[in-house]
């Protein structure tokens, strides 16, 4: 092997390990990132999600997002009212849900059951969402003020033009509230692409 042979091998070898490194702190920095991402955004339960989701037809980035904005997926929330789990329900809400759902000796207890809390969660938001025309920011207000409150405001002219959609949110907790949720779904779209690419579910 001559001079000028040896010196392009080194050379091709010294480019290689100069790409490798820098594919190595890519990575470095994408999963860095990602783990930064999961910190703020994590994400978990992701099978019962998609399972209760289809189940009700529900789309599973308006759950993850609702979950998020509720508890940020923690399973032993408790609110100042006396919500619990995932997606922080209220006792009456879900002794309801689990009668309607014929979940035999059910307790609230039971609420922080990640997969009976998202069970009963799922199964409320879809009836709001039925009782409500299916309008997903009017139906997302009364998850979270009441049904009855949401009744109320679509009647006003002054909260809704059409008894339908609501222009304006009396309480501030619910306007920030759907603020969250709205900000939460490109987030957990893109999330919930990730694990099914990641999981092979596509």
């Amino acid at each position: 092997m001559n001079i000028s042979t040896s010196y392009n091998a080194v050379k091709r070898r010294t480019r290689a390990v100069i790409a490798l490194l820098l594919l190595s702190l890519a990575a470095t920095g994408v999963f860095a990132g990602v783990y930064a991402i999961r910190r703020i955004y994590p994400l978990r339960y992701v099978g019962i999600i998609h399972h209760y989701s289809a189940k009700h037809g529900l789309d599973p980035v308006l759950v993850a997002s609702l979950i998020h904005a509720e508890s940020r997926f923690n399973q032993r929330a408790v609110s100042s009212m006396g919500a619990r789990g995932l997606m922080q329900l209220m006792e009456p809400t879900a002794m309801w849900a689990a009668s309607e759902a014929g979940i035999e000796g059910f307790t609230f207890d039971m609420a922080f059951d990640p997969e009976i809390n998202i069970r009963l969660g799922t199964w409320y938001i879809a009836r709001l969402l039925n009782q409500f025309g299916g309008i997903e920011r009017t139906a997302l207000a009364a998850y979270n003020a009441g049904s009855g409150n949401v009744s109320q405001w679509l009647a006003n002219p002054e909260n809704s033009s059409d008894g339908r959609n609501l222009q304006y949110i009396p309480f501030g907790e619910t306007r920030h509230y759907l603020r969250r949720i709205e900000q939460n779904q490109p987030i957990y779209r893109v999330l919930l692409w990730i694990y099914d690419i990641v999981s092979g579910s596509r």
